[in-house]
């Protein structure tokens, strides 16, 4: 969905604007869908660069059980907002050693 969202939005198909109401649209609906809201994270993160975006979607984050979508998540988070824990966090979880 993210890889979608940047290639129509590269290619004049929608609009920024138009892809963050998509999310927003369904987002409600999807909210404990992982593999949708890692997506979503995703494009706002790195097509929209909207941070408003990306703290909605991570409240729903933290609702989900723990998964490979969820520690996607969190690794995409800590090395853009704080890489000092992000060694840390992937011991922890068993990802490196």
């Amino acid at each position: 969905m993210d890889n979608l969202f940047n290639f129509t939005l590269k290619l004049g198909k929608k609009r920024a604007e138009d892809i963050k109401n998509e999310i927003i649209n369904n987002l409600e609906k999807e909210k404990n869908n992982p593999s949708f809201l890692h997506a979503t994270y995703l494009t706002s993160n790195w097509v929209l660069k909207d941070s408003i975006l990306m703290k909605e979607i991570l409240k729903n984050v933290e609702n989900l059980k723990e998964d490979k979508y969820k520690i996607a998540i969190k690794i995409n988070y800590l090395l853009k907002n704080n890489p000092d824990e992000l060694l840390s966090y992937l011991k922890t979880k068993n990802l490196i050693h």
